[in-house]
């Protein structure tokens, strides 16, 4: 194999493409690993500048601006290519030293993205490149900045609403806020994104979150707007919290997405717990 090939590593990520290319683009900040900055624990933010011929950067706690490279192809939401002007040694280097990462953005399921990356041209590095590629490909390189992102992604608060009309909700939405169509699965269920938010729109009945407590409450708009919370032990958390004194509108109600709860915070707003479903093996 020649040692200085390009290399491709992708994952799945729970987003559709635009919302994903955005978090790549506009949050990269947020979900880069520390461990892929010159500034380390000075590191302040990171960013890529919407425009072929722009640069992708980082920012240190004193302001001063790093550069990572040139864009060289910036096309929303589907492909992205970047210089990638870090040396071996970790430092800066020239655009025309530099190897070249294109991001690619491709529907994989309803409401998931398959984030692909391939990195070329390592040979523009010089004596160092082979061990750039190396690097680059091993667990510590790409597969743990996918990684990263996967789960920023994954773990991203979630708002959930009540709405009488789900058309007419993501409409409103997309049209007048700036939100994406993640996902629409089903006429009473849509998952929306702006960024690293996501909004959940129900109707009344829909799913397990539009279902009637055991009481016999019915979910309506306004009433039952929510912070949803992702846990990995309902079961636990319902204890440890019953333990302490709060009160839950409901017990634990099985849905399409997982097993959630209702909880009271002091003042009766309602919190959303969600445990939820296993991913099959090979999801990403």
């Amino acid at each position: 194999m020649n040692p200085s090939a390009a290399i491709a590593h992708d994952t799945v990520v729970d987003a559709g493409a635009e919302t994903a290319f955005d978090i790549v683009t506009l949050h990269l900040g947020e979900w880069w690993p520390l461990a892929y900055t010159f500034s380390l624990e000075r590191f302040r933010d990171a960013a890529i500048e919407s425009h072929a011929g722009g640069v992708w950067f980082e920012i240190d706690d004193a302001g001063q601006r790093l550069s990572w490279g040139e864009v060289r192809a910036f096309h929303p939401p589907t492909r992205l290519v970047l210089a990638f002007a870090i040396g071996p040694d970790r430092q800066p280097v020239a655009d025309d030293a530099a190897s070249e990462v294109e991001v690619r953005f491709a529907n994989d399921t309803p409401g998931r993205t398959r984030v692909t990356i391939e990195h070329r041209a390592f040979e523009r590095h010089g004596d160092g490149g082979d061990a750039t590629r190396a690097g680059m490909d091993s667990p510590q390189g790409w597969p743990l900045i996918l990684a990263e992102l996967r789960r920023w992604i994954r773990a991203r608060p979630a708002i959930r609403y009540i709405v009488s009309d789900v058309g007419a909700a993501v409409a409103f939405y997309t049209a007048q806020l700036g939100f994406t169509v993640d996902m629409r699965p089903a006429p009473g269920f849509a998952a929306l994104s702006r960024g690293g938010v996501r909004l959940l729109l129900n109707a009344p009945g829909a799913g397990g979150a539009g279902a009637s407590t055991t009481d016999g409450a019915r979910p309506e708009p306004g009433g039952w707007t929510r912070l949803q919370i992702v846990t990995t032990d309902l079961n636990e958390d319902v204890r440890r919290i019953r333990a302490a004194g709060f009160t839950f509108r409901s017990d634990p109600i099985e849905g399409n997405g997982g097993r959630q709860v209702l909880l009271e915070d002091p003042s009766g707003n309602a919190i959303e717990l969600l445990e939820p479903k296993a991913r099959r093996p090979g999801g990403g």
